[in-house]
């Protein structure tokens, strides 16, 4: 799905983590602790705080380096470039790839910006740093400049799941006779104008949308959730007259 919105050209960026099989033994996809990235150490590991700074740091880290090509930009190119790269024990970034491109730029555009990325925290599995393989699928869209900033304040909340960052399939289904709805800065409920569900783990990326509701094709969606993958919420809702793409992804247990 393609999400266009009239205004500046910047881009807009989902950034998921995938813990997905990996055929070589010495590189994990997922360990007792995954990477943290840059400007977090000063937070405890292991807890939510931590991890939704780690995520933040490196949404605001991308939205600021990559570039959108101006091929893209000119040919009104949107989508979804994916890319693999590995943390090292040292946390490095190393090997990086385009899984899937969407031309014009993009995938070297993205490539680019996981090169210029600082040192992470280091995986740590049984007591020893490891070398962890990430997936991060690049979102790019053509929106309001400012958009996805603002996006950040408003928050999903959808039954029993509100800030956790992990969830259970069967957790996700006993939400489906629940309210979803998004909450601003100010505790006020805000209409939500789009409802996207997303499922993705190693090469498998699934999304059906709907105009607001919990629909039979976003509850097939849950159903295919499966240990180890990724499963998003996209909330639009609209703020004076701008469309704000509202998130929440969860590792499915």
């Amino acid at each position: 799905m393609i999400f266009k919105t009239a205004g500046l050209l910047t881009p807009l960026f989902l950034i998921l983590f995938l813990t997905n099989a990996f055929a070589q033994s010495d590189i994990l996809t997922d360990a007792d602790q995954m990477p943290y990235f840059s400007g977090c150490q000063g937070k405890e590991n292991d807890t939510d705080e931590k991890r939704n700074c780690s995520n933040k740091n490196l949404v605001w880290f991308i939205s600021n380096s990559l570039v959108y090509p101006s091929e893209a930009k000119k040919s009104e190119i949107e989508g979804t470039v994916y890319v693999s790269f590995i943390i090292d024990e040292e946390g490095k970034v190393i090997r990086p790839e385009v899984i899937r491109d969407i031309g014009f730029g993009c995938g070297t555009a993205a490539i680019d910006v996981i090169k210029s990325m600082p040192a992470w925290e280091p995986a740590v599995h049984q007591g020893q740093k490891v070398k962890v393989k990430l997936n991060v699928p690049i979102h790019f869209s053509l929106k309001n400049d400012g958009a996805n900033e603002k996006a950040q304040n408003y928050q999903i909340n959808w039954g029993s799941l509100s800030t956790q960052t992990s969830t259970t399939k069967a957790e996700l289904e006993a939400q489906f006779d629940k309210k979803l709805y998004v909450r601003d800065p100010f505790g006020n409920d805000k209409p939500i104008t789009e409802l996207i569900f997303s499922y993705e783990k190693k090469r498998t990326y699934l999304e059906a949308g709907s105009a607001g509701s919990i629909s039979t094709d976003l509850k097939k969606i849950v159903g295919k959730c499966k240990k180890g993958g990724v499963f998003t919420i996209i909330a639009v809702v609209q703020v004076k007259g701008e469309s704000l793409y509202v998130r929440h992804s969860f590792k499915v247990l």
